[in-house]
């Protein structure tokens, strides 16, 4: 899989079953993704979080809406077609979610909505909340390719949503399965 290309020059990374493995059997321990979800393919297939926005949705059952990518670069278009199809499951960095977001017609319709890959502002979040039904659970998915995707995510309560007023960005949360954390310094 390939980095995002943050420094400027995205690398190949080699992914083994092994590595991954942990990851998934985390999601399935932790979010009840069930064969009556439809997820977004949102992702580029190329970009390292997608092998998890693929994976997750079909290991678990869920369907996977592969759409057009001139669609996914038009917020008003990309809402419309999650609320036209009953879309439970999206993941989206915070850059493409904040267009998504100021959309006039919530997606209510979404279960679990995953923001990732990028620095997660409080006031996205709080944002997010109002966009989505009460019964949306919220993540922030942090990791480097190199680590496996994902490393540490966070859930992120309506009712505790203020805690993150003053921060500069939302926690990335707690290690995934399989991996620790280490606070250098």
């Amino acid at each position: 899989i390939y980095t995002s290309g943050s420094t400027g020059l995205p690398k190949g990374v080699a992914i083994t079953h092994a590595n991954f493995s942990p990851l998934i059997h985390w999601g399935y321990r932790h979010l009840p993704i069930t064969t009556k979800d439809r997820a977004l393919q949102n992702l580029a297939y190329y970009f390292d979080w997608s092998v998890w926005e693929i994976f997750i949705a079909l290991t678990s059952g869920a369907a996977l809406y592969m759409v057009p990518s001139e669609l996914l670069l038009d917020p008003v278009r990309s809402n419309d077609y999650i609320r036209e199809h009953n879309l439970s499951i999206l993941h989206i960095t915070p850059t493409q979610y904040q267009y998504i977001v100021k959309s006039p017609r919530p997606a209510d319709c979404l279960q679990y909505l995953f923001i990732g890959a990028e620095k997660l502002t409080y006031d996205l979040v709080k944002r997010s909340f109002e966009a989505v039904s009460p019964h949306c659970r919220v993540f922030n998915m942090y990791g480097p390719t190199e680590a496996t995707i994902i490393s540490a995510v966070l859930e992120i309560h309506r009712e505790t949503v203020e805690d993150y007023r003053t921060l500069s960005s939302v926690p990335i949360g707690l290690p995934t399965g399989n991996t620790w954390l280490y606070v250098m310094d």
